[in-house]
C-alpha cells in the first residue's frame, strides 16, 4: 500500500506519491512503478492498495487510464463525479471476480484537483476518493466492501489549507508538524515550491522506516490559474504557481532520469514518459 500526500490551498494542489508495490506477503515486486495520472488537466489521479485486478497481467493505473478513456469516449459532457461513479461501478465489477480475502482486497484512488461545486461559479480545490475501504470520514476500513464508493470533500472557504493523508499512516506527530508548516506556507504565501520541499521531508522521513513505502517519489501540482475547459499543459520541473508540473524525485538524486504520470486528455493517453539526460 503506497503513500499519497494530498495538499489543497486555496491556489494550488499538490500530490505526492511513492513508487513502490508489495506483494501480500510483504516483499517489494517492483520500486519503479507509476501510480499516478493527470486528467484533463485539472486533477491528478493516484491509487493505493491492490495493484491489479488481474494478477498483475494488468496494474491498476493501465486499468483506470483505459477505463476512463471509455468512459469519457461514450459520455464526453458528464461531471467529474459521475466520471468517478462509472469508475466505481468498473471497478467493483473486476474486484468481485477476485477471489482472495477482504484485506487484500482493499484499493482506493485518491484524486486532487479543481471542479465547480454545485451552485457555484467559481473552481475550488477537491479530493475524491473511489474507494472500496473508506467510511464516510475517509478513513480506512480493516476489510474491503463489495462495491466501490465515490467520496468527494472539498475544504471550507475560510480553511487555509488541507492536508490529506492516503494509504499508509503519516503518524500523529510527524502529520501535526507537516500541518503546521504548511500552514504557514500558505500564511506567509512562499509558493508550491516550499510546500512540495516540506511534504517531500515527510514522506522521506516514513519512508525511512517503514518498508512499505519507496523512496523515490512522484510529485504533481495544479495551479488554480492554470485550469482552462479544454486545454492542459503540463511540464517537469519544480512546482509553480503559473503552470501544472511534475517532478520525479529519487532517493539517489544523481538518477540522469525524470518519470511524468500518465496523461489523459480529452479522449488522448499518453502513458508515462521517460525522459533520460545524456545516454539511456
Amino acid at each position: 500500500m503506497t503513500l499519497i500526500l494530498n495538499c489543497l490551498t486555496p491556489n494550488y494542489v499538490i500530490q505526492v506519491s511513492d513508487r513502490r508495490l508489495m506483494l501480500s506477503r510483504g516483499l517489494v515486486y517492483d520500486d519503479n512503478s507509476n501510480k499516478a495520472i493527470f486528467v484533463n488537466g485539472n486533477i491528478i489521479f493516484s491509487y493505493t492498495g491492490l495493484a491489479s485486478f488481474d494478477n498483475r497481467k494488468t496494474m491498476n493505473d493501465d486499468w483506470f487510464l483505459d477505463t476512463i478513456g471509455d468512459v469519457y469516449n461514450r459520455y464526453p459532457n458528464i461531471s467529474l463525479t459521475t466520471t468517478a461513479e462509472h469508475i466505481a461501478e468498473r471497478a467493483s465489477e473486476a474486484m468481485n471476480k477476485i477471489n482472495t480475502n477482504n484485506t487484500l482486497k482493499r484499493l482506493a484512488f485518491v484524486d486532487v484537483g479543481w471542479a465547480k461545486l454545485p451552485d457555484h461559479d467559481h473552481l475550488s480545490p477537491l479530493y475524491i476518493v473511489i474507494s472500496n475501504a473508506h467510511d464516510q470520514d475517509g478513513m480506512w476500513l480493516n476489510e474491503a466492501k463489495s462495491k466501490f464508493s465515490v467520496l468527494p470533500f472539498s475544504p471550507p472557504p475560510d480553511m487555509p489549507v488541507k492536508l490529506v493523508v492516503d494509504g499508509q499512516p503519516l503518524g500523529s506527530e510527524l502529520k501535526s508538524r507537516l500541518l503546521h508548516q504548511l500552514k504557514s506556507c500558505v500564511k506567509k504565501d512562499v509558493g508550491p515550491k516550499t510546500t512540495t520541499r516540506l511534504l517531500l521531508s515527510a514522506a522521506r522521513s516514513l519512508a525511512s522506516h517503514n518498508s512499505y513505502v519507496g523512496k523515490d517519489f512522484l510529485v504533481n501540482c495544479i495551479p488554480k490559474e492554470t485550469v482552462r475547459v479544454g486545454k492542459a499543459e503540463l511540464i517537469g520541473g519544480y512546482p509553480k504557481r503559473n503552470i501544472a508540473t511534475f517532478m520525479f524525485v529519487p532517493e539517489k538524486t544523481s538518477k540522469p532520469i525524470q518519470y511524468s504520470p500518465h496523461i489523459f486528455t480529452y479522449g488522448v493517453s499518453c502513458k508515462g514518459m521517460v525522459v533520460y539526460q545524456g545516454t539511456s
